[in-house]
């Protein structure tokens, strides 16, 4: 992964390339931001460019043995320690077929590796969705620890560094860290931590004060509209719109633009629920969701939360006759105009209060149907007073 190809970035791309080119690299350094920010393409970039046997002044080089491995994430010095259902040793129950393997890590590297080539952006859901888990929650356990310390009491193979990527520390187990904080606080020479983060506040605080803090910004609006126009043949406007509904995450507008077809969808389906939210009609509406629940996953649930969330919004600025910043199409004009009568001051900080916490439920692996009746009846009772 080369800096070029992550979007945005710019200071961070220089302060990074700078600790190389000035000999001052922090042997523990913990990338934290948002999701869809790219902290882990950003850390990828970084160890690659330090490896790299031909450095250029604003980038690795992109065609030596070791930037070609790096780009792979097959270099031989390069560790990857990310979460892996249930731990190591365990039988992996919720995962399918021939995904259900007896160790961690090492196993699943294929899964991660292939995950980071087609989208760099990935977030914890969509390693879920490729290791096709169900129920169980992804840790790093103490022998995934155990691991990287007897890694690194190995010499390196080609590179100067041996680097030790850690994605989302935060699921580090409470159990397993007292294995590694030492190590974090005084590694071998030429080791080289780099961890990585969307939760801050999950992460261990014997980590935090182990590590050089590296706050990764969202991108900004200018940043995406400028890649989706110059990537994807959308024009300023298509452009906007989804930078709006992706609320600035680069990984949501990747599945956005992949999956364009699901935009009109959550458009029709939330349409149809409000009609069937304002009767209500409890059987019909059990029905739907029944219906619903056949093929929409967790990420489709909590899509259409975050939809409704943009729809609340957009019935704000209309309300407040900023028409000018909806961008939309005309079908989508007609219903906010209608449904902006029943959004307010006095029931939006209550609808989306609904709608985040049927999302959260969603994310603690509660059932879709009873979440979505629940917000269901609710929704009903807040636009009805």
């Amino acid at each position: 992964m080369q800096f070029k190809n992550i979007i945005g970035h710019q200071k961070i791309k220089k302060q990074l390339i700078n600790t190389v080119n000035e000999n001052r690299i922090s042997h523990a350094q913990l990338f934290f931001g948002q999701e869809g920010s790219g902290e882990l393409a950003l850390a990828v970039a970084y160890a690659q460019y330090i490896c790299c046997e031909n450095k250029q002044e604003d980038d690795s080089c992109g065609v030596c043995n070791s930037c070609v491995k790096y780009e792979k994430l097959a270099h031989p010095d390069l560790q990857l320690v990310f979460p892996t259902p249930g731990g190591s040793n365990k039988t992996k129950t919720g995962i399918k077929g021939n995904k259900a393997k007896d160790n961690a890590g090492a196993n699943y590297y294929t899964d991660f590796r292939d995950l980071f080539i087609s989208n760099p952006y990935f977030n914890i859901d969509d390693w879920h969705d490729k290791l096709e888990i169900k129920n169980e929650q992804p840790i790093i356990n103490k022998d995934d620890c155990k691991d990287i310390i007897s890694n690194l009491n190995l010499k390196t193979y080609e590179s100067e560094y041996r680097v030790v990527i850690i994605w989302m520390v935060d699921k580090l187990h409470y159990a397993a860290a007292p294995k590694i904080l030492k190590t974090l606080e005084e590694p071998s020479e030429k080791t080289l931590f780099l961890l990585i983060t969307n939760n801050y506040d999950d992460v261990l605080n014997t980590i935090i004060s182990r590590t050089q803090m590296i706050k990764v910004l969202n991108h900004t609006s200018e940043e995406l509209v400028s890649y989706i126009t110059n990537k994807y043949t959308k024009s300023e406007q298509e452009a906007k719109k989804i930078v709006k509904l992706s609320n600035n995450n680069i990984n949501k507008i990747i599945k956005l633009i992949e999956n364009s077809e699901d935009t009109e969808e959550l458009f029709e389906s939330f349409r149809n629920w409000m009609r069937l939210c304002w009767k209500p009609n409890v059987p019909e509406l059990v029905e739907w969701i029944d219906e619903i629940g056949k093929s929409w996953g967790r990420e489709k649930f909590k899509s259409f939360f975050e939809y409704g969330l943009e729809i609340i919004r957009l019935c704000l600025l209309y309300n407040n006759k900023n028409n000018n910043l909806l961008n939309l199409d005309n079908e989508e004009l007609d219903f906010i105009s209608k449904f902006s009568a029943f959004i307010n001051e006095h029931n939006n900080i209550a609808l989306s209060e609904e709608f985040n916490n049927s999302y959260t439920y969603i994310e603690r692996n509660a059932s879709a149907k009873i979440v979505m009746l629940d917000l269901s009846l609710k929704v009903h009772s807040i636009i009805k007073k």
